[in-house]
């Protein structure tokens, strides 16, 4: 084991190896979920337009746009789109490749955090295979996470080299751009950078000079600047807005107070460590019913959860006191990571999302790689060495099969419903994908699984009502089709399709109230316009009669 620790080709070989073999499978899949209209239904990549446009726009299109600015990720789909179309299978491939130089940085960043050889080694490998990693790494709307972490781990490894020479502060300086060119969660760089200066010692006077650190933040805030100018140019804002979620489907913590959220918020904080540890389990949608926030802050199983979670770092370095620095520094690095997407510090877009710990976890796996090195003192060498590969293993094994559920939409829809059966979002998607395949029958079963789960989901509802249509059951259409409209509905479809139920079976004045309405809300449906007054002139001639 020590020849091939020693060997940095062998090192680079086995990195290499675990970070592809999982991912090889999903390689050739299609566009999924977000990837459809970041990518696939964005004109901008088909347009022709010149990249210096991917900074001058919002990372969401249209109606969709957030005040998310990301234009490090629209440029490298732009690159990808310029180069092999809009290609599914290459935007994959660049993410791997993203994922390939994380891995090798973690490798380099853990040696220079102190860990020794095998510790790096085993960081990187857990850090290549760990199943939690997979929407981060697969499809092309994981990109951002990728992206984003790369430039973060790259951007520590040249401040830990700052001591040696200055100059490294400019590396770090760009990384900082990139990162939060890449997502809003870059900005975590600055306080990393922080900890490991205390972590460190630098910033004692004698063995990192202070006139030094200054000059070597200065270089930071002017990167910060860079990031503020670019970022209000484009958008007229320092902060994304928040807009174009539902909080009630998508983040109910959102709706809760400050104290409820916050406990919930770290309750939720527990199932993610949980995910980590026991992957066997995993998601693309956690959203509405699948999570919940707690119902009040004298919630004894949240409270009991909140106080693990704060207490695990506590009792390791207990349990471990060799390396109870270690894992305080990485404890607090795993808070700053995890801050920004943690609905801690504000309500997020999503109450928990997979992708969201590809940049986390790398502290977690740098402090189960110091605990397996440690554990490994006290038994034999190659019992150890067959223990680290069956774990190993099982994880790129579980990374694999999950992998292979991305393989398109409905693939991962229909996973979606067996790991988040009580999430109303999975079954309406599922529901989307087997009305997409003509498979009528099954897609109403789909979406009465949702409008069990959540009655009053509009989305469901019609997309039940609409298929029903399709299967010539008009007496559940229309029942669903005036459930929607008395919930309130401003799709001009849902009045349009009862509108002309109601037609067909001689309710004429029924139709034409609702073709009004259907008018009213978009008075540019020509054929809607040209049935209703067909309708009205024949209402006349038989009044005459």
């Amino acid at each position: 084991m020590e020849k091939i620790l020693d060997n940095k080709y062998c090192v680079w070989i086995i990195l290499l190896f675990v970070a592809v073999a999982p991912y090889i499978g999903s390689i050739r899949g299609d566009f999924a979920y977000s990837d459809i209209p970041l990518v696939q239904e964005d004109q901008f990549y088909r347009e022709g337009r010149p990249f210096t446009d991917c900074w001058k726009r919002d990372y969401w299109s249209g109606t969709m746009a957030q005040g998310l600015y990301r234009p490090l990720v629209i440029f490298s789909y732009w690159v990808n789109a310029e180069t092999s179309g809009i290609y599914s299978p290459a935007f994959r491939a660049v993410n791997l490749v993203l994922h390939i130089f994380s891995v090798f940085i973690v490798f380099n960043l853990a040696l220079h955090l102190g860990l020794g050889r095998m510790a790096a080694l085993i960081a990187g490998v857990l850090f290549a295979v760990h199943p939690l990693h997979t929407e981060a790494v697969i499809p092309a709307f994981g990109r951002a996470e990728t992206l984003c972490g790369l430039f973060i781990f790259a951007g520590l490894l040249f401040h830990a080299c700052v001591a040696k020479n200055p100059l490294y502060s400019i590396g770090t300086g760009a990384c900082l751009v990139f990162a939060c060119w890449s997502k809003e969660h870059g900005i975590a760089l600055l306080p990393l950078c922080v900890l490991f200066d205390i972590y460190s010692g630098r910033l004692k006077i004698k063995g990192f000079p202070l006139q030094k650190a200054m000059g070597v933040y200065l270089v930071y805030m002017f990167a910060l600047s860079v990031i503020a100018i670019t970022r209000f140019r484009a958008m007229g804002s320092l902060f994304p807005s928040m807009s174009n979620f539902d909080p009630f489907f998508d983040n109910q913590l959102a709706l809760c107070s400050y104290p409820v959220r916050i406990l919930s918020a770290i309750d939720i904080q527990g199932f993610a460590l949980l995910k980590f540890v026991w992957p066997q389990t995993l998601s693309h949608d956690y959203s509405y019913a699948q999570i919940l926030p707690l119902k009040s802050v004298f919630d004894f199983s949240g409270i009991a959860v909140a106080i693990l979670v704060i207490s695990i770092p506590f009792v390791m370095a207990w349990v471990f006191p060799e390396l109870k620095r270690k894992i305080i520094f990485f404890s607090l690095s795993y808070i700053v990571c995890v801050l920004p997407a943690a609905n801690i510090i504000m309500p997020t877009g999503t109450i928990f999302a997979e992708r969201l710990y590809y940049i986390p976890s790398v502290w977690l796996c740098f402090i189960s790689a110091c605990i397996i090195v440690l554990i490994s003192r006290k038994i034999d060498g190659r019992l150890f060495i067959a223990i680290v590969a069956i774990a190993v293993f099982a994880l790129g094994a579980r990374t694999y099969l999950r992998s292979l559920d991305w393989h398109d939409q409905g693939s991962i829809s229909l996973a979606g419903t067996k790991t988040s059966p009580l999430s109303a979002k999975t079954w309406n998607n599922l529901a989307v994908q087997l009305a997409h395949s003509a498979n009528y029958d099954e897609a109403v079963a789909a979406c009465g699984r949702a409008i069990e789960i959540h009655p009053s989901y509009k989305m469901a509802l019609m997309n039940r009502a609409f298929y029903n249509i399709r299967l010539g059951n008009f007496d559940s259409a229309e029942e669903d089709l005036r459930k929607l409209i008395s919930l309130g509905t401003s799709s001009p479809e849902v009045y349009n399709k009862l509108g002309a139920i109601l037609a067909n079976r001689g309710k004429y004045n029924d139709a034409l109230e609702f073709w009004g309405i259907s008018l009213r809300l978009d008075g540019k449906q020509t054929m809607i316009s040209r049935a209703f007054s067909d309708l009205q002139n024949e209402i006349n001639l038989e009044e005459k009669k």
